[in-house]
């Protein structure tokens, strides 16, 4: 699979042809960045622009605006009901084979994860329709502080995993700034052995960022028992590097003969990483803890750099 480092206005040439363009509506102004770099390109083409239902007021007048200049259907997704938004995703992609859709652009930058992997889960089911799939990524310097409190913590719709009670438990936090968010999967499963993992130097997008992610993920790994947790690094640039890396880091640890629960808690393309693991490995189960309350006013800030994978 191939990563694409390009600048956000020269997205639309690097696709070239496409003739759906996916995207989820957020309180960041980054999901709308790559339709204002491109809309002319865009304006020729569909836009499916899901949005959160707790969130949909933040982006309203936004959306209106693209509505506007772009031929556009919307479609709802809900932090209450899982349900409700594996249906919608299901029946957007129902539309677009129906409508002959065959190259796909979809900006992963604010889906939240759970509906990204739900997402995800679809397109391997969908993939023989489209001749080209194309994820896109918008960088952005977050907040160290994203989120406040957690609601619940879920298995991932598609990605229950094969659990036995009579084995141990392999909790694997692929940590980023949200440590509370990661104690709370941690004290929730009460697992009997923990992997942190953060992004590696090689493949990682921020220096500054990477340096706070390690220093973070090492402040939440002294607070276990050594022999009870271990560590390892991810790539945050190409979901293949990611997989790969979690396959490895598994295979070491073979010997637990543990159930294997992952919290993606990094940014969209490690995320999507996971989720090819677990599609990979149907005993692995994909974890969402939903937040309390996102910190709306500071949460990031948009960068221009852009990142296209190759899926298809």
């Amino acid at each position: 699979m191939i990563s694409i480092e390009t600048n956000t206005a020269n997205i639309a040439a690097e696709l070239g042809s496409f003739d759906l363009w996916i995207t989820c509506a957020s309180f960041e102004d980054r999901w709308h960045n790559a339709i204002d770099a491109n809309i002319e390109k865009l304006a020729a083409n569909e836009i499916y622009i899901f949005y959160v239902e707790e969130y949909e007021h933040y982006s309203k007048d936004k959306r209106e605006f693209i509505k506007s200049k772009v031929t556009t259907h919307e479609f709802l997704l809900s932090l209450r009901s899982p349900i409700v938004s594996a249906n919608n995703i299901r029946y957007s992609l129902d539309q677009a084979v129906k409508n002959n859709k065959r190259n796909i652009a979809i900006d992963i930058s604010t889906f939240t994860r759970e509906a990204l992997l739900i997402l995800l889960k679809f397109i391997t089911t969908y993939e023989t329709n489209f001749d080209r799939i194309d994820f896109i990524y918008i960088t952005a310097h977050v907040n160290e502080k994203l989120s406040e409190g957690v609601v619940d913590t879920r298995s991932i719709i598609g990605y229950s995993g094969d659990i036995s009670i009579s084995k141990p438990l392999h909790l694997i936090i692929m940590s980023g700034f949200e440590i509370n968010r990661a104690k709370y999967i941690i004290e929730n499963y009460e697992p009997d052995y923990i992997s942190i993992g953060y992004g590696d130097k090689e493949n990682s997008i921020n220096e500054e960022l990477r340096i706070k992610n390690e220093e973070l993920s090492q402040n939440l790994k002294s607070s276990y028992p050594a022999n009870q947790i271990f560590d390892f690094r991810f790539s945050l640039k190409n979901p293949s590097d990611t997989r790969h890396s979690i396959q490895e880091h598994l295979k070491y640890h073979e010997k637990l003969n543990a159930n294997i629960v992952i919290a993606p808690l990094n940014n969209k393309i490690s995320t999507i990483g996971a989720g090819m693991a677990a599609i990979d490995n149907e005993n692995i189960q994909l974890c969402y803890s939903v937040p309390y309350k996102y910190n709306i006013e500071h949460y990031s800030t948009c960068h221009n750099t852009a990142y296209i994978i190759k899926y298809k």
